[in-house]
């Protein structure tokens, strides 16, 4: 078909293999001597050498020029599901993560989720520091039956009053990770945000309310 005639060589003139002739109402295309191809390939040489010199001039300076610590990333989530998925992240934490919390997780997602959750966070002897406000609601879920053992020795709670910090949805700290999360109405919205310099900052904010709060009686 005369239109891939066109393209084809319309091809073949950009990789210098034909020239095209301009005649009188017509034009035609005629090949080049074959010995044209060692030419072409010395330039594709002459290019991927090139190439090459660039990459490892990248490889030298361009990842030493990037300071990594300041990386950051932002992953954001919705639903049970989602919130599922934030509460298995935070097993990746060496050995301990901490924030503030309304509690009442497995009413989210599910009280099956929440025992291996508990289980992952005890054989990875991971231990929670959590602030809470001290309202019967939220007190109630330190309560709940099959959760005694994780609430007594691998969290530890505090309370302050809300007057003091207002606690609504979830914050958790961990490694480079400050993770937040709400649920409301059926509505249940997550996010990450990996950034070293951030979890510093929140961390020693932690610090100081965890001296100001009081630890939970029994």
């Amino acid at each position: 078909p005369r239109s891939s005639v066109y393209d084809i060589g319309k091809l073949l003139i950009h990789k210098s293999l034909v020239e095209r002739i301009v005649e009188y109402k017509r034009q035609k295309l005629r090949a080049f001597s074959v010995d044209i191809l060692e030419s072409v390939l010395v330039q594709e040489k002459a290019r991927l050498t090139k190439l090459i010199k660039d990459m490892n001039f990248l490889k030298k300076n361009l990842v030493k020029g990037v300071d990594l610590t300041t990386h950051t990333q932002v992953r954001y989530y919705h639903s049970a599901s989602g919130y599922k998925q934030m509460m298995w992240n935070s097993l990746k934490a060496q050995k301990e993560h901490f924030g503030y919390s309304e509690l009442g997780w497995s009413q989210i997602v599910g009280s099956k989720f929440m025992k291996r959750w508990m289980e992952e966070m005890i054989k990875r002897h991971i231990h929670d520091r959590v602030i809470i406000n001290p309202r019967k609601e939220t007190l109630d879920h330190l309560t709940r039956p099959g959760e005694g053992e994780f609430r007594k020795k691998y969290q530890e709670t505090r309370i302050l009053d809300e007057k003091q910090l207002y606690i609504s949805g979830d914050t958790t700290i961990y490694n480079n990770t400050f993770a937040v999360a709400w649920w409301r109405h059926g509505e249940v919205v997550g996010a990450e945000i990996e950034n070293l310099e951030l979890v510093k900052t929140q961390k020693a904010i932690f610090e100081l309310l965890w001296k100001q709060a009081e630890p939970i009686k029994q």
